[in-house]
């Protein structure tokens, strides 16, 4: 009996009928009560994945007296363990099909969250999530525990992250700079606080002006920014990660850089990219208030 296990689409299928009429027949024998029962049953337990010395355990046998018992049915114990490789196969399929069903299911009821958040919630292996997801995976980072970096700021490194941030945001307030510092990889505002001594005198050895929030003209609304985050996502793309955010602003002339967007709009990148992709898909249908929250 030759069983290609491995095989794909209809031989696969061909093999699996095989099976399932054998099972048939061994069922309809054990009905009618021919031959030896207890020989039957341990032809019915191997061919559905038993192994020998399980079977064996039951009736307090040795596993090469059960193959010889079941060798003295018409059915051979190698032909037999054929058709059990055939039924675990389908029972992987299954299982496999079950499980990208729950991964693809989870992946657009909770867009932009992590293949690890996946991982957990539905039990199934982080890389096994990830092949599951296919080609949805660029819409999920794989984890969002971001690495801090692991270095003492200079005073010269400190004021340079001060005068970037107020380049780019027209702020001087210590909260909006701690956000965007941490966007950019940066520390949060205790730490040039403690160097310097307090916020104000932080901003004083910057060289920048007033220790008040500057109001610069702004070329894009709160609006435009959350439609152009939007349109990052609107695209198909290989990745959905801040860095090919950041990219794909860049080669767009005028456009604002992503830290700023994530600034204005007081969001971290998850959820900017959790929310863009619920406007997408319909499960939210207004930039304010709802989004992000």
């Amino acid at each position: 009996m030759g069983i290609d296990v491995a095989g794909n689409g209809d031989g696969f299928d061909q093999e699996l009928q095989k099976a399932h009429a054998v099972l048939l027949e061994i069922d309809e024998e054990i009905r009618r009560g021919e031959g030896d029962s207890r020989s039957l049953k341990m032809v019915r337990a191997y061919v559905s994945g038993a192994t020998l010395e399980s079977i064996g355990e039951g009736h307090k046998l040795t596993r090469e007296r059960v193959r010889q018992l079941i060798n003295k049915t018409r059915w051979k114990a190698t032909d037999l363990k054929k058709l059990s490789l055939v039924f675990a196969e389908q029972s992987r399929r299954m299982v496999e099909k079950a499980d990208r069903e729950r991964v693809i299911a989870w992946s657009f009821a909770n867009p932009g969250s992590t293949q690890e958040e996946a991982s957990e919630k539905l039990g199934i292996d982080r890389s096994r999530v990830r092949e599951l997801l296919g080609e949805r995976s660029g819409r999920h980072p794989a984890t969002s525990v971001v690495k801090k970096r692991a270095k003492r700021w200079s005073d010269e490194e400190l004021i340079e992250l001060l005068w970037r941030f107020h380049e780019e945001t027209g702020s001087t307030v210590a909260t909006q700079f701690t956000e965007w510092s941490r966007a950019n990889g940066g520390p949060t505002k205790q730490t040039p606080m403690n160097r310097f001594g307090k916020w104000s005198a932080a901003i004083e050895a910057a060289g920048i002006a007033g220790s008040y929030s500057v109001d610069r003209e702004r070329l894009y609304s709160n609006q435009d920014m959350w439609a152009i985050v939007i349109d990052f996502f609107r695209e198909d793309r290989t990745e959905y990660t801040y860095r090919a955010f950041e990219s794909w602003l860049a080669e767009t002339p005028n456009f604002p850089s992503g830290s700023l967007i994530r600034v204005r709009l007081g969001k971290t990148w998850q959820i900017l990219a959790r929310d863009a992709q619920r406007l997408l898909a319909g499960y939210l249908d207004e930039f304010e208030p709802r989004v992000g929250e």
